[in-house]
Parts: structure tokens; C-alpha cells; sequence
């Protein structure tokens, strides 16, 4: 079920941030961001998927938080058709170069993919790339 990414503008209040307690964002790190949309506008859009409770936000959350703080009403966004695991995963793949996790954010992906998703330590090797 590989469906092309759909990209769209999604109203602030229609995503649902529960992946960020995997994501340790800074103050400081919201600000830049803060700074930089009010200067150059949006560069990139947020990286979400559709869940139960709006558009479930992969990758972008500092985009998202500065922009509440701006009190934005909509950011550009790219959809993708994944299930939440896959989703989880791919939090590691779209941090890996530009804004790579530390160790306990991706301690905290792998743990999850274990415990809620049940996966074993191969399956979870495959998703992530990671052995």
C-alpha cells in the first residue's frame, strides 16, 4: 500500500504531536526556528501521517511549536501513508544527518517499537536500519 506523499496545508489544529515525547526540543532551538519563519517564511514542510486524531507529526516539531508561538494558523505538510510504527521509524531516518538524535531519543523509539508495537529485535533491525 504505497502511496505517493500528499502534500497539503494542514490547520494547527489539526495535528495530533503525540510522537514528541520522542523528540527533546529546546527552547532555545524554537526560537531560531521562530526566527527564521518570520524571516524566510516556511522552507520545508512538516512530515506527518494521517492517525485518528488528525495528522500524526513525524518530523517538524519545531516548525510546529514556533509555529504556535507566531500564532500561525497552518503550516505546509507532506502526508504519508504509514502506520504508526513505520512512522515512529522513520523519525530516526529524517534526523539521521541534519539534526541527528542523541542516544535517549533513540533508545526511546526502539523501546517503543518493542513494547507497543511488539516487535522483535530483527523486525526492529529491518524497519530502522539500525542492527
Amino acid at each position: 500500500m504505497d502511496r505517493e506523499a500528499i502534500l497539503t496545508t494542514i490547520n494547527l489544529e489539526h495535528f495530533d504531536t503525540s510522537l514528541s515525547l520522542y523528540r527533546l526540543v529546546f527552547p532555545s532551538q524554537i526560537k531560531q526556528m521562530k526566527h527564521s519563519i518570520e524571516r524566510l517564511g516556511q522552507l520545508q514542510p512538516v512530515i506527518t501521517r494521517q492517525s485518528d486524531s488528525g495528522y500524526q507529526l513525524i518530523d517538524g516539531f519545531k516548525r510546529y511549536y514556533a509555529a504556535e508561538q507566531l500564532s500561525l494558523s497552518n503550516l505546509l505538510g507532506k502526508v504519508l501513508d504509514v502506520n504508526e510504527s513505520v512512522g515512529k521509524a522513520m523519525i530516526l531516518a529524517y534526523n539521521k544527518e541534519s539534526s541527528p538524535l542523541i542516544d535517549y531519543e533513540e533508545g526511546l523509539i526502539v523501546c517503543s517499537l518493542k513494547n507497543e508495537h511488539g516487535m522483535n529485535q530483527k523486525q526492529i533491525a529491518q524497519l530502522t536500519g539500525y542492527s
